[in-house]
C-alpha cells in the first residue's frame, strides 16, 4: 500500500513539471 502511494505521487509529481514546463 506505501509503494502503490508513493508511485502515485511521484507520477503526480512529474505530470505537474511537464505541465509547468509546457507553460
Amino acid at each position: 500500500m506505501s509503494d502503490e502511494g508513493r508511485e502515485l505521487r511521484r507520477k503526480q509529481q512529474e505530470n505537474v513539471r511537464e505541465l509547468r514546463s509546457k507553460l
